[in-house]
């Protein structure tokens, strides 16, 4: 697969997920983001990650997995193996799970 290929197929194969964190008021404490890839939400192969605060308070509001080289490799070779099935899916089909995957993310 040539490398923009197998980028934009990674792009299909791998995104970030987010977890809400709750204290114990109950109310949302902080998100974490790990990394979608071959369909198993893994955090950073070299554990790494970053925060984002918020502007006005200060506090954390984001941990994410930052990912790395190894990370983009892994994706890489998840959609290189899915890839296969995803040519053999006709194009109703495939709308229809692009059209889904959309939704989860809205």
């Amino acid at each position: 697969m040539a490398g923009r290929e197998a980028a934009a197929a990674a792009a299909v194969v791998s995104f970030a997920t987010c977890r809400n964190s709750t204290n114990r008021a109950g109310q949302t404490a902080m998100n974490t983001t790990s990394l979608l890839i071959g369909g198993a939400d893994v955090g950073a192969k070299n554990g790494a990650t970053f925060e984002r605060r918020s502007p006005i308070t200060g506090e954390v509001v984001t941990r994410s997995a930052a990912a790395g080289a190894g990370d983009a490799r892994a994706a890489c070779d998840a959609a290189a193996k899915a890839f296969p099935a995803w040519a053999a899916t006709g194009p109703n089909a495939r709308r229809k799970l692009l059209q889904e995957a959309a939704a989860k993310l809205r």
